[in-house]
């Protein structure tokens, strides 16, 4: 926000003022102290709501709260992460029968590839999967 030109109604000449200057124009120095003093009670109100989670139900949780989110948060992304490594296992175990047995292991493959994009992208790094041989 930076400053309005506005035309001073004395002088009839144009002059800059801040968004302050604008929204206390016209105020004696009595109304500016009390808008100052109300202004600093209400931010002093909320920042209390806040910070004891009063206003959680409105989408502002308050730091104990948001650890308490970060916290489930990550316990969500672990548990999907060792879904993603059960199902893989389990598509390599059958991507390694199909092979055993000469059928064609092309299914169990592209969903394999699709499991392990989507466990790259929550980990950052590359699964490790047992090789055929080690199934046996």
């Amino acid at each position: 926000m930076g400053m309005r030109d506005r035309r001073d109604p004395n002088t009839g000449e144009y002059r800059s003022l801040s968004w302050q200057s604008l929204l206390l124009m016209g105020l004696s120095n009595s109304e500016v102290k009390g808008a100052i003093i109300v202004s600093w009670r209400i931010t002093n109100a909320v920042m209390i709501l806040w910070v004891t989670g009063w206003l959680s139900a409105f989408g502002f949780p308050g730091p104990a709260r948001a650890a308490e989110v970060a916290a489930a948060r990550e316990e969500a992304r672990l548990a999907r992460i060792e879904g993603l490594e059960a199902r893989m296992f389990d598509l390599r175990v059958k991507q390694c029968e199909a092979i055993k047995a000469g059928e064609s292991a092309r299914i169990y493959t592209i969903q394999l590839q699709q499991l392990m994009d989507r466990y790259f992208g929550l980990t950052q790094r590359q699964p490790s999967l047992p090789i055929c041989e080690e199934l046996r």
